[in-house]
């Protein structure tokens, strides 16, 4: 009987390790995604959603036409836990038993870090999925109207902050093509230890060279900045300093999905699954992870708490080795290790009208290689790689660069 491997997730790490199944083991085992999303969404152009200058439909497409024509099973439910014990999943709808689990769903957003943070019950706007980034173009286009005082933050804890950047450059960049830049002070607050920190320790020349943008633009900024909380006028920083704002983004903290909470033995306190090198679960053999799934120790000990950053690309690094060693224990080869900080790091952070691209040996320091460019080619090199992404992934090509 043929391996049974299930897949929880759709986008980045869960597509990636879907295709690379497929490509080296073909017809010798069966490969399932569950995802509550029957569509695949390329998450790095969201932040041009929020300025209006990308639809989401351009950036989505249905993953039964990428993946069903390859022999890899799509549900379209949601998981509502895990019975590691006898390796069933359960869904609303089914249950699925499994020889092998890959858990790529990334993460939830913590909300709970400062009272009156997030889109639901608080009073900033967010961008990580398409609700939330069409949500927040809303709101910007009422506030091009009238623009005030602007406000994009990073809490404690949070580890994507190359989106933070992108954000509040993109967002000066709006107002900039409105006519409407004199209009509004912007400040960046956030908990890196230095502008540019990035949850990696800073990488090469970034801290300056966004420090120059920052200068060039106008922005202001406020580094260890703790958030303490946010009222519908004002964010307030541990520090006592308060900051009015007409119109604030926030990132937060993840934690796990629900049903890993709900699933004793799969993850841990926060919800990320405890992997080792192989993307390996430490305790269940037959249970990998990767993307924002995976948990992930910051090495270094900051002022205030950070964490680390897991982008699209650390995610499909991830997603291919996992199935590498999943087909390396079936086929009875090698496995692979790859530790997460030798992962290398490819980050363009894009501003609007140009982009801060970052290249290096390895995610954290020491590194031997590390290149970091700011200018306009970046900006179109951007544009030009979703176009590239969507297409390599939609026709299952993950083996390309």
């Amino acid at each position: 009987m043929k391996p049974q491997i299930i897949i929880l997730g759709g986008n980045f790490a869960g597509l990636h390790a879907a295709f690379e199944l497929h490509h080296t083991l073909g017809n010798k085992a069966d490969v399932t995604i569950i995802a509550p999303e029957d569509f695949f969404v390329f998450l790095p152009s969201l932040i041009w959603v929020v300025t209006g200058s990308c639809s989401p439909k351009r950036i989505q497409f249905d993953l039964r036409t990428a993946i069903e024509p390859r022999g890899i099973h799509l549900v379209h439910d949601h998981v509502v836990r895990v019975d590691v014990a006898n390796q069933v999943v359960y869904t609303d709808m089914n249950k699925f038993s499994y020889d092998y689990l890959v858990v790529a769903t990334g993460a939830d957003p913590d909300w709970s870090v400062a009272p009156g943070i997030g889109p639901h019950t608080g009073h900033t706007h967010y961008v990580c999925s398409v609700p939330w980034a069409t949500n927040a173009a809303r709101a910007w286009q009422k506030y091009l109207k009238n623009p005030g005082p602007l406000v994009v933050g990073a809490t404690q804890r949070s580890g994507c902050f190359g989106l933070g950047y992108e954000m509040v450059l993109n967002l000066e960049h709006s107002l900039r093509k409105q006519g409407k830049r004199s209009q509004a002070s912007i400040t960046f607050l956030t908990a890196e230890p230095f502008l540019g920190h990035l949850g990696m320790g800073g990488v090469g020349e970034a801290p300056k060279k966004i420090e120059e943008v920052f200068k060039k633009r106008n922005i202001n900024w406020v580094a260890n900045a703790t958030t303490k909380a946010v009222t519908e006028t004002e964010v307030l920083l541990e520090d006592g300093s308060v900051y009015p704002y007409a119109y604030a983004l926030y990132l937060v903290p993840f934690k796990g999905r629900k049903f890993i909470f709900d699933s004793p033995g799969l993850g841990n306190e926060r919800g990320f699954i405890p992997v080792n090198d192989r993307y390996q679960h430490v305790n269940l053999p037959n249970v990998y992870a990767a993307g924002v799934a995976v948990d992930v120790t910051q090495p270094e000990q900051t002022l205030v708490p950070i964490g680390v950053p897991k982008t699209g690309y650390m995610s499909d690094v991830m997603g291919k080795v996992a199935a590498q060693n999943i087909e390396a224990e079936i086929m009875g080869k090698p496995p692979r290790d790859l530790p997460f900080a030798d992962i290398k790091l490819l980050c363009v952070m894009d501003g609007g009208d140009m982009a801060i691209s970052l290249v290096a040996d390895r995610i954290f320091n020491p590194r031997k290689f590390v290149f970091s460019n700011a200018s306009w080619i970046g900006h179109l090199g951007k544009i030009l790689f979703e176009k590239y992404y969507m297409w390599k992934v939609r026709n299952g090509l993950v083996y390309l660069p």
